[in-house]
């Protein structure tokens, strides 16, 4: 027996396309096995569409979870119409993970070592370093680039007020090669 197929799209209402952002396959033989009863009661993770531009946001979470539930009642037998219990409530969760946390982040980056050569200039091979710090969900900030340097000390500071979800997990900090081909020494 094949599985049942569920589909997550994204709606564009801009451009009338919508975006398959993946499937989970709900096991269809488990469900006939155990007729009767909530056979699936579980999250399922998310299989990435097979041809996709994107990565997930969160690398951590994957292509994130469905969380399903599914019964199978037989031709004849009758269904009880009790809901199944909630193993995982996502609302409940929420409410604790998504408070807001409000104060002052500081933010130093120091330095880096060892930074590869990643572009060549008109007067030789160069490799101007910075990096930007991005905050969700909109907030970002560079440090200076300091010119011909594989081993960048910066020793950066900022403070940033900040209201953000209890739950968010990391900030993202890149480090970041600006393309100087006039770059004379």
């Amino acid at each position: 027996m094949k599985p049942i197929k569920v589909e997550i799209w994204d709606h564009d209402s801009i451009f009338d396309a919508n975006d398959l952002q993946g499937y989970i396959q709900i096991p269809w033989k488990q469900c006939v096995e155990n007729a009767g009863t909530w056979a699936i009661n579980e999250e399922i993770a998310v299989i990435p569409p097979e041809k996709t531009n994107f990565a997930p946001d969160e690398p951590d979470l994957g292509w994130g979870k469905v969380y399903v539930q599914a019964k199978f009642v037989k031709e004849g037998d009758v269904d009880d119409g009790k809901e199944p219990e909630l193993k995982v409530n996502l609302e409940e969760i929420l409410k604790v993970e998504g408070v807001l946390v409000t104060g002052t982040l500081h933010v130093g980056v120091i330095h880096c070592k060892g930074l590869p050569q990643m572009d060549t200039g008109l007067q030789g091979s160069s490799i101007d370093p910075f990096c930007r710090i991005s905050i969700p969900p909109k907030t970002s900030f560079n440090t200076p680039i300091l010119k011909n340097n594989k081993n960048p000390v910066w020793k950066f500071r900022k403070a940033i007020p900040i209201s953000m979800p209890r739950n968010v997990k990391k900030l993202m900090i890149a480090v970041k090669f600006s393309m100087n081909l006039l770059y004379r020494k």
